[in-house]
């Protein structure tokens, strides 16, 4: 009802069937909208899992990769150990020549220089066959009760990228009978050899990087003569074995 400025009242109906269809309008716009909303959120969220899952992928690839280049890089590394333990071997063998007698003679030789012989001490860096893997800047000082190594573990092959592996420190005493071993880390040895590879320091190196072993000594302690250095790769074949004399060091 509306009321004039002369005094008139007028009056106007509404129809029921425009507001019937007015509020179904309105209901089906609120469903619609949530609809859409919800399929929105539906979609961010599936572009989100599925933005994940791709990452996640280059990830394992590009680690896929990384390992795969590690397993040619170590098997580039035996190829060339057996090769040359294949021409060493070929170096050694000799074809014989002589008649039987004179075979006999020549190995009796042998036997009685090595009888007369005495064993000398090794005095200098020893390097069984060549390798992607050197030694540097080998360093033993005394201090208190500790003997502190240290050297640097070189990647002679850093354009064909990062070498993993494992080392060990055996420090020799020839200087008792029989010779001392003394390993670090501290593992189980056979024949001089440690049994499990795998519990030596880890390595990965791209250019160098330098490795650290202390020993616990005191004053009744007899320094070690050498310290023999290996090093292992991640398949467990040694790529390297070196010993130093450090006779003298004080």
């Amino acid at each position: 009802m509306i009321a004039g400025n002369v005094g008139k009242v007028r009056s106007f109906k509404i129809s029921s069937r425009f507001l019937f269809w007015t509020l179904v309008f309105f209901v089906l716009y609120i469903i619609g909208s949530v609809i859409i909303i919800n399929k929105y959120f539906d979609e961010l969220n599936s572009n989100k899992a599925q933005s994940t899952l791709t990452k996640r992928m280059k990830n394992e690839i590009k680690d896929m990769k990384t390992e795969l280049f590690h397993s040619r890089q170590h098997a580039s590394v035996l190829e060339e150990a057996i090769a040359d333990r294949e021409v060493a071997d070929n170096k050694t063998v000799e074809p014989a020549t002589s008649e039987p007698v004179e075979e006999k003679q020549e190995e009796k030789k042998p036997e009685s220089a090595v009888e007369n012989q005495p064993i000398e001490k090794v005095k200098k860096e020893t390097e069984p066959r060549k390798t992607l893997i050197d030694i540097k800047d080998l360093g033993v000082r005394k201090e208190s009760r500790k003997l502190k190594i240290s050297f640097k573990l070189i990647n002679l092959g850093q354009e064909k990228g990062s070498v993993k592996g494992y080392t060990y420190i055996i420090a020799v005493n020839n200087n008792i009978n029989p010779p001392q071993l003394l390993p670090y880390p501290n593992v189980e040895l056979q024949s001089g050899i440690p049994v499990n590879y795998k519990l030596g320091q880890p390595f990965i190196i791209k250019r160098f990087k330098e490795i650290r072993g202390e020993y616990s000594i005191d004053s009744d302690t007899k320094l070690p003569s050498s310290m023999k250095i290996l090093v292992y790769d991640k398949s467990g074949a040694l790529i390297l074995q070196k010993e130093f004399d450090i006779e003298g060091v004080s």
